[in-house]
This record gives C-alpha cells, sequence and structure tokens, in this order.
C-alpha cells in the first residue's frame, strides 16, 4: 500500500501554509527547488514517529482572489477530500498562541459536529505533537507498507486531456471505459493489469480522478496531488505530453514530480499522427522537450498515437528497459576503474592551492541507482565535476530513463 495522503483544507488565510511549512520542516514553497520546477510546491514527505506520509497544501492552490467564486472553493476542497485519507480541517483555531487563554473558544468549534477540535499554533510550534497523534491514527491498516506485487508499476502522469486514458485503452486493445464518475469511486487512480508476452504490467492512470464537473483551467494544478500518489507506487513515469500543444510549463512541474522521487521516465509525445511533419520535425521536438525539461537529460522520448497505436507496442520494451536499468548494479571495482580514468582525463577542482581528491566511489542502492563518493574535501566537490562523473558513468553503462542520485562523504588521508 502506498503511503496515507493527507490534506490540509480551510479557508484562506487560516494558516494552513504556515502549518504545511512547519510539519514539511523547512518553507517548502520557496527553497530547494529543482532547476525548471515552477516554485508552488504543495507537496511534501512528512514522517511522525515510525509513520510517512504526503501531505498536501491546498493553500498554494486558490483561484485569484478577483475569481474566489464558491463553486470552485468547494471543487478544490472535494478534490482534496476524493484523494486524502486524512483530512486536517483548519479553521481559526490555528492561531491559539495562548492555550489557557483561548480554550474557551475552541470548546466553541465542538459546535461543528466533526469530533474533537485540537488548539495549535503553527508558528509557536504548539499541540503539533497532539495534532499528528490524532491524524496517524486514522491511517488505513498497513498504510506505507512496501508492497509485495512485483508486477511493474507504471503511472501514466500529465494534464487533463492528453491521452492518458486513451493510451491504457489502446494498451488494452478494448475501448473499456476506466474513467468513473461514480461518487466513491474518485478515491484511487485506477489499476489495469496488462499481458505483453507473459509477462504483466500495472497501469495506474491518473485520469480515473477526473471528477463530473469539469475543472476550470486555474484549478489544474490539482492535478499535481493525483500525480503524487501515483507516482509514488510507481517504478516508472509515463509523462504523456500532446503533440498539438508542444511542451509547457505545467509538464514539467508535473515532470518534476518523478525526477525527485528518482523514479524512472518515458516522456510519451501522444498525438503524433496529428502533427504535420518534415524531416526535421522529430528533432525541433525533442530540442524543445530537452529545453523545458532541462534537469531530467536521461528521459527517454517516444513519439506516439493512441488513435492510430502507432509505435505504442515498442512502448513495453522501452519500459522494460528503464526497469533494468533502475535496478542496475555496478561491481566497486570497475566503478573505481571508471572514476579514476575520468580523474585523469579532467583534473579535479581545486580551491586557495586545496585541490579536491577522489579516493573511492560505491553504488550503495537502485531504484534510483545511487552511489557514495570518498573525498578529501566535499566543499571542494563542485556539482559540475558530479555531472561529469555522471556524464562518464552513463557512457560506460547506459543508464538510459533513470536519474542516478549522488553523496559525497569526506574521508581523512590517514584513513585510507
Amino acid at each position: 500500500m502506498s503511503k496515507p495522503v493527507v490534506a490540509i483544507v480551510g479557508r484562506p488565510n487560516v494558516g494552513k501554509s504556515t502549518l504545511f511549512n512547519t510539519l514539511a520542516g523547512e518553507r517548502i514553497s520557496i527553497v530547494k527547488d529543482t532547476p525548471g520546477v515552477t516554485r508552488d510546491r504543495i507537496y511534501a514527505d512528512v514522517s511522525w514517529l515510525d509513520k510517512e506520509f504526503t501531505m498536501i497544501d491546498t493553500g498554494g492552490i486558490e483561484p485569484d482572489s478577483s475569481d474566489i467564486i464558491l463553486s470552485q472553493m468547494r471543487e478544490q476542497a472535494q478534490i482534496a477530500i476524493d484523494t486524502a485519507d486524512v483530512i486536517v480541517f483548519i479553521t481559526v483555531v490555528n492561531k491559539v498562541d495562548n492555550f489557557d487563554k483561548f480554550m474557551p473558544d475552541v470548546y466553541e468549534f465542538y459546535n461543528l459536529g466533526i469530533g474533537d477540535p485540537v488548539p495549535i499554533s503553527a508558528a509557536s510550534r504548539l499541540g503539533i505533537g497532539d495534532m499528528l497523534d490524532e491524524v496517524v491514527s486514522h491511517f488505513p491498516e498497513g498504510a506505507g507498507e512496501t508492497e509485495e506485487d512485483e508486477r511493474p508499476k507504471i503511472a501514466i502522469v500529465g494534464k487533463p486531456n492528453v491521452g492518458k486514458s486513451s493510451i491504457v485503452n489502446k494498451l488494452l486493445g478494448e475501448n473499456r471505459v476506466i474513467v468513473s464518475d461514480i461518487a466513491g469511486t474518485t478515491r484511487d487512480a485506477i489499476d489495469t493489469a496488462i499481458k505483453h508476452e507473459d509477462r504483466e504490467y500495472i497501469f495506474i492512470d491518473t485520469a480515473g480522478l477526473r471528477r463530473k464537473n469539469k475543472i476550470k483551467e486555474e484549478l489544474e494544478r490539482f492535478s499535481i496531488i493525483r500525480t503524487v500518489t501515483a507516482v509514488e507506487r510507481a517504478d516508472v513515469v509515463l509523462m504523456v505530453i500532446d503533440a498539438t500543444e508542444g511542451v509547457t510549463e505545467q509538464d514539467a512541474k508535473i515532470a518534476g514530480i518523478a525526477h525527485e522521487r528518482g523514479k524512472g521516465v518515458i516522456i510519451v509525445v501522444n498525438k503524433w499522427d496529428a502533427i504535420e511533419k518534415n524531416d526535421k520535425t522529430m528533432k525541433q521536438y525533442e530540442n524543445d522537450i530537452r529545453t523545458t525539461l532541462a534537469y531530467m537529460p536521461y528521459a527517454e522520448i517516444m513519439y506516439v498515437s493512441a488513435k492510430t497505436g502507432q509505435r505504442l507496442n515498442k512502448l513495453y520494451d522501452m519500459i522494460d528497459m528503464v526497469i533494468d536499468s533502475q535496478t542496475l548494479r555496478i561491481q566497486t571495482g570497475v566503478l573505481n576503474e571508471i572514476m579514476m580514468e575520468a580523474v585523469a582525463m579532467q583534473q579535479p577542482p581545486s580551491d586557495k592551492g586545496k585541490r579536491l581528491k577522489l579516493y573511492y566511489i560505491t553504488q550503495v542502492s537502485v531504484k534510483p541507482p545511487t552511489f557514495v563518493i570518498f573525498v578529501n574535501d566535499k566543499e571542494l566537490m563542485h556539482f559540475s565535476y558530479t555531472r561529469y562523473l555522471e556524464n562518464k558513468i552513463r557512457e560506460a553503462f547506459g543508464f538510459r530513463g533513470t536519474s542516478l542520485k549522488f553523496f559525497i562523504r569526506e574521508r581523512k588521508e590517514k584513513d585510507q
């Protein structure tokens, strides 16, 4: 079962984002952004005691103040409710900085009839532990535990109407309706098992979470919520782009979720049949994608048509290749040979007469492949030199379709 989802909902200006930042442990909306991914992050991974969950802040996705219509506000809250395991409903109870003084006011919130109110102060970090104890007590049994299902899981993500469901239906070979508007069925992304050459794949289609009332354009960012929960469970993410629209900043934001979580990524350009083409069209498209999604140069690109079925069967080979990349392990001795060759070809950087020395590299995990490099001074390990080493490792072993993670550790020379 995937991580539980906790949504923070409430009227504007009651402190939702303050609580979100407090629980996330950093000002998520401002710092630590991946280049190319826009700044209004509305989700974060949070742990409390031995429980981990994904938290969603609905504060960052309210319509412009000039456009606040009650029905839109209800629509927002409804999507969060459909997606979440637990709802934290924030009212002005949040701003309780002196419990003794405000407790009589807190009791008034029993009138809402939705259980015991929990007084907190997000800014002063008062009452947060009691609130989190209450939140995790409502998680489904077994939530967050690793799924034993060994079948590859493929999340299909992208903006609305780019053809996510059409791709799954075409792969199934039947026009099975997997987008349901019946109340109560919108809670989870739809899982579809498809067998191809004796191997079963689970496709997780986020389109199954679309609601009956069409969400207005400015509320499109709520697709991020659906995407986070689907990507969390996936081995490989198919990032579907509409060929007739081209790649957009919204695509960059959605793809960034898969990148940050270290998933395998295939960019699927759908509706390729609807494009007038010449001998330069595909190259031009690839350049546009690589520019907008500059933070993930490793991603594979496929040009398909869900309508005609063009190239869709080749998708399985690409998925298998990316899964192989995600789970590839390289022997330590071979890695160190590659690193020493790279160092001989390009001298490590130096600062004020002190030169970076690279002692040792080893792979510590997969999904994504993760490496630790031991050096004399990690302050000297510039990002550009790490990127250079990454490129050398990719040249030697491929790792197509997956990000690589590097951790730099210091080791004194006498320890060698």
